[in-house]
């Protein structure tokens, strides 16, 4: 059948454009997305096992059979930029290619690489959907010589983080997820530089939206320690107003409800923890020293309330303060404590987040999505170490170490301590991962 095509006067009046890019005159194939005219060649698109292969064999018009003229061209739901990207992966050279790949670089084409593995995966382009998933994971990975990935570059727009939180969602990649969170999260808190954070609110309504219960978590936690900065009183009132950003009134719900639950969590947890005794383990001869341990680290007059110190997850890192402040004491007792101090040989140096002891969540039973599990373990800046952390120091630290007092080597303190609490951890561990 001839191909006909509508005059260019036509196009003008129906609003349809032709691609600058990709509209190449000895294309046998006219695709249209949104507006936009695309003339691709066929065998491309029908390349790498894609399921346009199977498109081009059923009758695009009445009479028609793979007709994909201007008149009649194969129509797709896709965004222009997703079908743009798409051509690009098609026909790029290779020196365009290489440019995408080279080690600890920001990708050039970040966002066309995010819309190439969106679309890639949809039509099953295999070999174009594991090229893009590797650059995006490369990508999450820190630079060199660099603590954060390459993602946390200002060059990374926050649009383009947004993007990568809906791709990921979609299609369930929880390390290109958890990347894009953690970089949105850093610029939201202020922490990233050379970047405008995004509105608080903005990024609520988007985990919302793409139901990241945990990421809710995090922003309206740090909305709630934002609120001990920006609150004011009310004149002549004993009344303080909160400067909530541009917050609905169920997310405001939330945020209140969120602390109330966060308080009261934290009344109940010293005789929570008291009330579950320490086990102990085959290999512990003295394990009265270990559960004096556990019980006094959870004494009600450590979790009492300080007058401006009134968030429960701040107490929480008082006491971890408090537990580093024990450990760095004992460098007083020498060279050979400063050493073990470090950790014993083979010592992986573990610790752990006060998450796998208890979870804490804003919550709220008249709207399912303001429930938001916070993971202290996800959010850095109260990421807190294990209590055994300062008995793994007296354990490994102090033995064979000369006491000042006498000049007698100390004798050796119960090693097994530490074996004991960290078999709580791995405990409590595994059935968090149960849940």
């Amino acid at each position: 059948m001839a191909m006909t095509t509508l005059s260019e006067s036509s196009l003008s009046e129906a609003g349809y454009v032709h691609d600058k890019d990709f509209y190449h005159e000895s294309g046998d194939c006219v695709v249209l997305v949104g507006k936009t005219l695309f003339k691709v060649h066929r065998y491309r698109l029908a390349s790498d096992g894609s399921t346009f292969g199977d498109m081009f064999t059923f009758p695009n018009g009445e009479g028609c059979p793979n007709s994909t003229t201007e008149d009649d061209p194969l129509v797709l739901p896709d965004s222009v930029d997703e079908f743009r990207a798409l051509c690009w992966a098609l026909y790029a050279l290779p020196l365009e290619i290489g440019r995408q790949i080279q080690v600890n670089a920001f990708i050039p084409k970040f966002n066309c690489i995010l819309n190439l593995f969106s679309i890639s995966h949809k039509y099953q382009f295999g070999s174009l959907e594991i090229w893009a998933k590797g650059l995006l994971l490369q990508h999450c990975k820190p630079d060199t010589g660099s603590k954060h990935p390459a993602l946390h570059s200002p060059r990374v727009p926050n649009t383009d983080l947004e993007l990568m939180l809906r791709v990921a969602t979609r299609h369930n990649l929880e390390t290109l997820l958890e990347a894009a969170e953690n970089a949105l999260m850093c610029r939201v808190c202020g922490v990233a530089k050379g970047v405008s954070p995004p509105p608080v609110a903005r990024s609520l309504a988007l985990a919302e939206e793409l139901g990241m219960r945990r990421f809710q978590g995090k922003l309206y936690y740090y909305l709630l320690i934002k609120q001990e900065h920006v609150s004011v009183q009310v004149q002549s009132s004993t009344a303080f107003s909160m400067k909530a950003p541009m917050l609905k009134k169920r997310q405001m719900t939330a945020l209140l409800h969120g602390f109330w639950s966060l308080s009261r969590y934290w009344v109940v947890l010293p005789q929570t923890m008291r009330n579950n005794p320490l086990p102990a383990l085959t290999s512990c001869t003295v394990h009265t020293k270990c559960q004096a341990e556990w019980d006094d680290l959870w004494k009600s007059e450590n979790f009492q309330q300080a007058k401006k110190n009134w968030l429960p997850l701040n107490k929480l890192k008082k006491m971890r303060s408090s537990i580093i402040a024990k450990r760095d004491y004992a460098a007083v007792w020498g060279n050979q404590a400063k050493s073990a101090l470090r950790g014993a040989p083979g010592d992986s140096g573990r610790s752990f987040s006060w998450s796998r002891i208890f979870k804490l969540n804003f919550s709220h039973p008249i709207h399912s999505s303001m429930y938001a599990p916070i993971r202290q373990a996800d959010f850095q800046l109260i990421h807190l170490h294990a209590p055994y952390d300062s008995l793994r120091t007296a354990c490994n630290s102090f033995y064979n170490v000369v006491d000042p007092s006498n000049g007698v080597p100390a004798p050796m303190l119960h090693d097994t301590c530490y074996e004991c609490i960290d078999q709580v951890t791995r405990e409590k561990k595994s059935d968090e991962y149960r849940q």
